[in-house]
């Protein structure tokens, strides 16, 4: 048996959930811990049974205290961790070993590897069927058909100032990205998606930007950013998404970096087109 925790946003499920996929080379039973949302306060709480329709196989609170420290006594958090915690969990670790995924019962972290999810594409993209019924959505997506689109995704809002995330995508690895697919393709029309849309109007300036306005629920931009014929992703696992399901075949346009002390070398596919962007500190 395995479990997977799954925390975070819709974007960060769904790399939980394709690293239980990736899990099912070494075992049949896999689960998932979504006990944490009980009294989870960001993003949009625990969206991805609904924005795809799965049922995933779940366990208990009570299972979940067997493999991990999550105990409330701080005593005990200690002593598990030295006693139990290091045979059965593993938490936040990048480069795990093959002797992990055969030992190790429950996983902690967010697996944001191409290497985790490039092999089970296949099964992912039928996993990852987007449930979309909206009139504005509908819209936005036959516009999407009828041009060269390109989405485009700024992420502002909580990665502004943060101290790993923030400004590794900022106007010039826009007008740099912008600036190649303006060079290899013909009529290209932009499609901004943003966690701060006012902010886009006043800095993408031209006839060829549509601006998408909020929708009513987030992931419905990813499946938006699948219709566009092609990709610019900022260093967030939101518009990540949106360029690996999109089955268009265009360009992917990607940051070098995903954070201030790493590169994206390990989480992008190899057929992206990295963007050097003015961040390289």
């Amino acid at each position: 048996m395995k479990i997977v925790k799954i925390i975070g946003g819709i974007g960060n499920q769904m790399f939980q959930y394709a690293f239980g996929e990736f899990l099912k080379k070494y075992d049949d039973e896999i689960f998932f811990d979504i006990n944490f949302f009980d009294n989870y306060k960001l993003h949009k709480g625990f969206e991805i049974e609904e924005a795809f329709s799965l049922k995933l196989k779940t366990v208990d609170y009570g299972d979940v205290k067997k493999y991990t420290s999550a105990r409330k006594n701080f005593i005990l958090n200690k002593l598990y961790k030295l006693l139990k915690n290091k045979n059965e969990c593993v938490e936040y670790v990048s480069d795990l070993k093959d002797d992990d995924f055969h030992k190790k019962i429950y996983f902690n972290g967010y697996w944001q590897r191409f290497s985790y999810v490039g092999e089970s594409r296949d099964r992912l993209i039928e996993a990852f069927k987007f449930n979309v019924d909206d009139e504005k959505v509908s819209e936005y997506s036959k516009k999407m058909s009828g041009v060269n689109s390109i989405s485009v995704h700024v992420r502002r809002g909580d990665y502004i100032g943060h101290k790993y995330l923030g400004d590794i995508c900022n106007l010039d690895y826009y007008r740099e990205a912008i600036s190649i697919c303006n060079n290899r393709l013909e009529n290209c029309v932009y499609f901004i998606f943003s966690d701060d849309i006012e902010w886009c109007r006043s800095n993408f300036l031209g006839d060829n930007y549509v601006f998408v306005d909020a929708l009513e629920k987030d992931y419905y931009d990813i499946f938006l950013m699948t219709q566009c014929q092609h990709n610019i992703i900022a260093n967030s696992s939101f518009s990540w998404w949106g360029a690996f399901l999109n089955l268009n075949g265009g360009l992917v346009l990607c940051p070098k970096k995903w954070s201030k002390y790493k590169n994206s070398s390990d989480l992008i596919d190899p057929n992206w087109i990295v963007v050097e962007g003015s961040y390289d500190n």
